[in-house]
């Protein structure tokens, strides 16, 4: 929730925190992305994202640490 974090997407914050809650480390994390800003968030927060190509996005469907939007 937006009131627990001070920066939208494609900010780290949410994940951040979240990891954070779950008392656990970004890195143990997969985040599930189906938007660009999304996937960098989950990134830049140091997870390992599964980028899910949707309708409503343009990227391209990737599995990895690094995880790139196309």
């Amino acid at each position: 929730h937006m009131s627990h974090v001070t920066q939208a997407k494609p900010a780290p914050d949410i994940y951040l925190y979240a990891a954070k809650e779950l008392n656990v480390v970004p890195a143990q994390c997969i985040a599930i992305e189906d938007s660009p800003h999304g996937i960098k968030a989950a990134k830049d927060a140091g997870m390992f994202c599964i980028g899910i190509n949707s309708n409503r996005n343009n990227i391209t469907t990737t599995i990895s640490r690094n995880a790139t939007c196309k």
